[in-house]
């Protein structure tokens, strides 16, 4: 289980929030950015995906909501101001096909085949709502899926090296191999600094 106890006064202030609609403000720390960003929110859903929980909220000036990491939060406040949360917001629609939570582009018919020795775990879970699961006589399964933007399926393939291999589309293919010879490579000079010592 994620401990997530560190973290117990950011999501009570946040779920007040949601629960009175009222605004939040606060700073948040993106690993992309060099300055924490200081904001304004309307807050509109609460969700945890993946043993991470985020923040799905609209940022004062802007008009679409941005899905927010709630441990990236520092000083997180609850003000007195009304916030303003369309009754029609629908979760589902904004997070599209995302494998998790960030809907990239553009939209991939994915198909992966999983050898034999990983077909029961692999398909033990319903991984995307999209999933459907082709069984081979070999014993190995193919599972396919519809998605927005390849990132995050690319994170979740990795720990399936050596059993998975990706039919399509071939640009999932292609950065998957590549992840796997940055792997490769700074292994191997991790071991080459190690044996020079």
């Amino acid at each position: 289980m994620v401990d997530h106890s560190a973290h117990r006064e950011t999501i009570a202030t946040i779920q007040r929030a949601l629960v009175e609609r009222r605004q939040l403000r606060g700073s948040y720390r993106s690993p992309y950015s060099e300055k924490p960003w200081r904001v304004t929110l309307h807050p509109y859903r609460l969700c945890l995906a993946r043993q991470a929980w985020y923040l799905i909220a609209r940022a004062e000036g802007e008009t679409a909501p941005r899905n927010l990491r709630v441990v990236r939060f520092r000083g997180l406040r609850l003000l007195e101001r009304a916030a303003e949360v369309p009754d029609d917001f629908d979760l589902r629609a904004h997070l599209g096909n995302a494998w998790d939570i960030f809907r990239g582009e553009p939209s991939h018919d994915v198909e992966i085949r999983f050898a034999k020795e990983a077909a029961v775990q692999v398909t033990e879970t319903r991984w995307h709502h999209t999933q459907k699961v082709k069984r081979h006589r070999d014993g190995s399964v193919t599972l396919q899926f519809r998605v927005d933007g390849l990132d995050e399926i690319l994170w979740w393939l990795l720990p399936w090296t050596g059993f998975a291999e990706v039919i399509k589309p071939i640009e999932l293919r292609q950065r998957f191999v590549e992840q796997l010879e940055e792997g490769l490579r700074m292994n191997r000079q991790a071991g080459h600094r190690e044996c020079r010592r």
